[in-house]
């Protein structure tokens, strides 16, 4: 549902906060949490990072909800706990 918007998140990461991928704590990622969520265990707080322009450019990269129900924030955290854990074992077979 949201892993087109999650592959852009994580260029946008990767290009503005090297090494964001380490910083995550899958036990803590809350999506709907503006300090569990991505944004928050990278940058301390969504709502006071700089990478966040607008809840609309945010949702874009899969750092948010706009327009969607609140009951998709649950699928939002599952959805960047799987590509955080595919990017971590790639990383892994790299060495």
């Amino acid at each position: 549902m949201f892993k087109t918007r999650i592959a852009e998140g994580v260029k946008l990461l990767n290009q503005e906060r090297p090494g964001w991928l380490e910083k995550i704590d899958l036990g803590e990622l809350d999506m709907g949490n503006p300090l569990c969520c991505i944004i928050g265990q990278v940058d301390g707080d969504y709502e006071t990072s700089e990478l966040v322009e607008s809840n609309k450019a945010s949702a874009a990269w899969g750092f948010t909800l706009f327009g969607e129900t609140r009951s998709n924030w649950g699928t939002l955290t599952e959805e960047w706990k799987q590509k955080i854990l595919a990017l971590r074992s790639q990383k892994e077979g790299a060495k």
